[in-house]
């Protein structure tokens, strides 16, 4: 009996080491379908990645032709404020003898004022623009990348 015990725990080792063969066979394959899922994942994000990159690109170049056209704006206005202050200070030259000359200086630095209060105004709205959109694509680039990592 001890003969046909040690017969049956040897059957039962080679039945042990044949189920950690087929286990560890099942295990590399698991592994290696893992390790393709995680490639495709991969590839996935890199073209998410590049999608970003490519919608951050044109929204910069938006938001740069944007802002230069601001700047355009703010130089004519500039140069057309100016040209104002150059006729008043003309104008008040020619009145020089005269008693109008203090108003005509006050009238002129209050449209000057005026003028550069609501360029002010109006700068100040665009620049909260601006900041809206950037906080947009900011919004954006986090959902495409919140989208992307849930793909």
């Amino acid at each position: 009996t001890l003969r046909r015990e040690a017969e049956l725990a040897k059957q039962a080792l080679q039945n042990v080491v044949a189920a950690e063969t087929r286990i560890k066979e099942d295990l590399r394959g698991l592994l290696a379908a893992k390790e393709r899922e995680i490639e495709v994942w991969r590839s996935k994000e890199r073209e998410c990645n590049e999608s970003l990159r490519e919608q951050l690109n044109a929204q910069a170049k938006e938001i740069e032709e944007y802002w230069k056209d601001i700047c355009r704006q703010r130089d004519q206005t500039n140069e057309t404020m100016k040209e104002e202050r150059n006729s008043a200070v003309a104008e008040a030259q020619r009145l020089r003898g005269e008693k109008r000359v203090s108003e005509i200086r006050c009238i002129h630095a209050q449209k000057a004022h005026d003028r550069s209060k609501a360029l002010t105004e109006e700068l100040r709205e665009q620049l909260r623009l601006l900041e809206q959109r950037c906080a947009n694509a900011v919004t954006a680039d986090q959902q495409l990348r919140a989208d992307a990592r849930v793909e």
